[in-house]
């Protein structure tokens, strides 16, 4: 008589009791370079975003755009070793957020379809929706932030909801009946779970930034004096980035002359830009 099969698991063989650390699926290979790619663009992102942001700004906030970029990503690392990574893949933290885990995989042309959609539809509401929406040109938003951050994060939130394979998440996730808009059926419940999921987030940051601010209102102010702010990085932190004139620096014809290739005379060329002639 022949035996019967095994009772159907719908949990993956990589989270089921009693099976290998490594299924046979997975490549050793293939998952020692991702891990490496990661952490290379995670060295990366530092001195990328220093030079980005440092980039983007006046001449006279380039050393404190600098500065902000290593603040901002030394707070993750204490946030992520504290308490993130727990309230992400470990233990249940609050009794509303439980362990979550990853939620969804895509195909490789769901991927490029996000990365398409997740690079243009930011720059058109930063180029062309802000500055009609009498909304979004009120908000403070010197670099952008809103549009390459808040605009792309969800856009790229909804668009996992709305390409999740559900044979990918079979094969890898500890999640079941994960199924995208595209592949119908239950496909809208995970978009509406991604769409959650990025109202949380919103929530949660303008809470927390809304407290960290009201500490720090506590110890500095939170907006420099005008006198200050008009002069920038040599105000604050006793030197300016780049050794250049301009940027509302007056020009001085006794530092900043010009002379040509083929004569000993200096060649007078008339300001612009931010320059001015005294």
């Amino acid at each position: 008589m022949a035996a019967s099969p095994p009772p159907y698991n719908p949990v993956p063989v990589a989270y089921q009791g009693g099976a290998g650390a490594v299924p046979v699926w997975l490549n050793k290979g293939d998952n020692a370079w991702q891990m490496v790619a990661a952490t290379l663009v995670g060295l990366q992102s530092v001195p990328g975003l220093v030079i980005l942001y440092g980039s983007i700004v006046k001449k006279k906030w380039a050393v404190n755009s600098a500065f902000m970029a290593l603040y901002a990503f030394a707070a993750v690392v204490i946030c992520w070793v504290s308490w993130a990574y727990k309230m992400s893949f470990g233990d249940k933290l609050l009794p509303f957020w439980g362990k979550a885990g990853p939620a969804c995989l895509v195909q490789g042309w769901a991927a490029i379809v996000m990365g398409v959609m997740s690079g243009s539809v930011p720059w058109f509401t930063m180029m062309i929706v802000d500055k009609r929406w009498k909304l979004l040109s009120a908000v403070d938003d010197t670099l952008g932030v809103v549009h390459t951050h808040a605009v792309a994060g969800f856009l790229g939130g909804v668009l996992t909801g709305l390409f999740t394979e559900p044979e990918l998440c079979a094969l890898f996730l500890p999640v079941t009946n994960s199924r995208g808009g595209v592949y119908g059926g239950s496909g809208g419940m995970q978009i509406l779970k991604q769409i959650v999921g990025a109202l949380f987030i919103i929530g949660w940051n303008i809470m927390v930034t809304s407290i960290i601010c009201l500490v720090l209102r506590c110890i500095v102010p939170l907006r420099m004096p005008e006198e200050q702010l008009l002069i920038g990085d040599d105000a604050v932190h006793g030197e300016e980035a780049y050794a250049l004139w301009g940027d509302g620096e007056k020009y001085d014809v006794t530092r900043h002359e010009l002379c040509s290739d083929d004569t000993s005379h200096a060649q007078k060329y008339p300001s612009s830009g931010a320059t001015q002639v005294v």
